[in-house]
Order: structure tokens, then C-alpha cells, then sequence
């Protein structure tokens, strides 16, 4: 679980561009595009990298959108749970 706290993003912006796309997007493209290399000793046009990087930093965002929603949704959860205990 990411812990927003410890990567110090506080807006759900960064969290999707930093985590979402930069991280997830563009690391597992590399991943991909390695691993399709290691696997097979094809290489890839620019344009097919390119495009797989537009794919996969998309797909990172959407996931991050979905992965700040859900933490977003827990952490007000956790919150009642306090404050109906300080009650």
C-alpha cells in the first residue's frame, strides 16, 4: 500500500502524475519493452516506443486516479473511526 504521508504528495494531481504516470506509466513500459527485447531480440521503431509510453502513462493515470479515490475513501473511513472514538 502506498502510504501518502511518507511520499509527501498532498494533492490528488501530483499523486496521479507522480505516481500514476511517471512511476507506473513509464516503468512499466521500460519493463515491457525489455522484457519483449530479452525475450524475443526484436527491437522497436521509435514510433512503437512512443507509443507504447503514451499507452502505458495513460493507463497510469487512470490508475492513479482510481488508486487516490480508494485511499481517499479509506483514510475517511480510518478518520470517523477516530473521532468516534475521542467521543
Amino acid at each position: 500500500m502506498i502510504h501518502l504521508k511518507r511520499i509527501k504528495i498532498k494533492t490528488r494531481a501530483q499523486f496521479v502524475w507522480i505516481i500514476g504516470v511517471l512511476f507506473w506509466g513509464t516503468t512499466t513500459s521500460t519493463l515491457t519493452l525489455l522484457l519483449h527485447y530479452l525475450l524475443s531480440g526484436e527491437t522497436h521503431s521509435l514510433g512503437y516506443i512512443i507509443m507504447n509510453y503514451i499507452v502505458f502513462s495513460i493507463g497510469g493515470y487512470f490508475g492513479g486516479v482510481w488508486i487516490w479515490k480508494i485511499s481517499q475513501k479509506r483514510q475517511k473511513k480510518h478518520d470517523l473511526g477516530k473521532n468516534k472514538e475521542n467521543l
